[in-house]
């Protein structure tokens, strides 16, 4: 955090303004970090779902070769 969130040097004077930066900070990186997370389950779920799918699709094409090969009664 110190490098990338520019926590190196302080924005204000005092030990206590200091302190509510650094937990202000803290929060910040912690809502993007999960805000990121949220957004790929979403794209997880999005391909899980888009899977499973074309699996059903395969298998349903797959049924229909293997009736469409066989005598079926009339």
């Amino acid at each position: 955090m110190k490098r990338f969130i520019g926590m190196a040097t302080a924005k204000y004077r005092g030990l206590f303004r200091m302190r509510i930066q650094t937990y202000l900070t803290a929060f910040i990186v912690n809502v993007e970090r999960m805000v990121k997370l949220v957004e790929q389950k979403q794209y997880l779920a999005y391909l899980n779902k888009s899977t499973k799918l074309m699996t059903e699709t395969k298998f349903l094409l797959q049924t229909m070769r293997h009736c469409a090969g066989r005598n079926l009664p009339r």
